[in-house]
């Protein structure tokens, strides 16, 4: 009995150290983003191709890609493509660092994204759903104009649904919620891209035609490069 006690004793130690270690590895990684983003705030430090301002290297480009991770994360191989995605960055970062842009550059396509990552705030603010959705539409607003003195042409696309919710979120209020915040970013989207006379890529309706499965990365949360494949030839389709 004695001895079974000590084991559990030892585990519940040993439990407590690994939990202690995991936590304190959490929180010096929170304290590196927070004074990264207080130092950086719109993510312009050690990007390949830029100078110091967001200027690009050349101002000519085949396409122009703004956003978020969603943008990040699409490339076009062989073709002259400026991306300017940054994973993590709500509109509003989106949209300062586009207003960085050298006012010669051009592109012949534009192709932005952003807004999804604006709802995290709901997590902890769910009050402040109106006053989110009505920024991230002013933000996206403010991109398209800035895009459309540059491009001959600009795609607004839409937010990818949420496919995949981990179960210990699955049920929270704050899940249902972002939910219904996507869908009404997404509607807001569409009436934007009417509005200022660009092209909707609805990325729900083009991921539809892929099977489930092949729709996320291995994380869970962004696109597969299927689906980023999917999402450039309903692009390409736009322009012709």
């Amino acid at each position: 009995m004695k001895k079974f006690s000590i084991a559990v004793f030892l585990f519940i130690i040993a439990s407590l150290l690994f939990t202690s270690v995991l936590s304190a590895g959490f929180a010096l990684r929170f304290y590196a983003s927070y004074n990264r983003l207080r130092t950086d705030p719109l993510g312009l430090q050690g990007r390949d191709g830029l100078q110091g301002s967001q200027v690009p290297l050349a101002l000519s480009y085949e396409y122009l890609f703004i956003g978020d991770s969603l943008i990040e994360n699409l490339s076009i191989e062989g073709a002259d493509v400026l991306n300017l995605g940054i994973g993590g960055q709500t509109s509003g970062q989106v949209r300062y660092r586009m207003q960085l842009l050298s006012p010669d550059l051009r592109a012949r396509t534009a192709l932005v994204c952003a807004g999804g990552n604006d709802l995290k705030r709901l997590r902890f603010e769910p009050g402040q759903k109106d006053i989110v959705l009505d920024a991230a539409q002013e933000h996206l607003g403010m991109i398209i104009d800035e895009a459309k003195k540059r491009s001959e042409v600009v795609c607004l696309m839409t937010i990818p649904p949420m496919y995949r919710i981990p179960l210990h979120l699955k049920y929270l209020p704050s899940t249902r919620l972002l939910v219904r915040s996507l869908d009404e970013l997404n509607r807001r989207i569409g009436v934007l891209a009417s509005e200022k006379g660009v092209e909707l890529i609805d990325s729900g309706a083009v991921l539809e035609s892929l099977p489930a499965k092949e729709r996320l990365a291995a994380d869970g949360i962004h696109l597969s490069a299927r689906a980023n494949e999917a999402i450039l030839s309903r692009l390409r389709q736009a322009l012709r």
